[in-house]
């Protein structure tokens, strides 16, 4: 949601912590991989991928 960007930032620190960077990446590949969750899929990964690169 582009009116919320910084919930979207609490939703991947809050998977992260649970699950740490590489544990969260094999959750969102698997999520590629079922039909009805790939679109959702792809969108955490994204915000994931600019989670790191504002981090860096």
């Amino acid at each position: 949601n582009e009116e919320n960007p910084t919930k979207r930032a609490s939703l991947i620190a809050t998977l992260t912590a649970q699950y740490g960077d590489d544990g969260l990446a094999k959750i969102i590949e698997a999520a590629k991989r079922v039909p009805s969750t790939e679109d959702i899929a792809k969108r955490v990964q994204t915000e994931q991928l600019q989670s790191w690169l504002v981090g860096q």
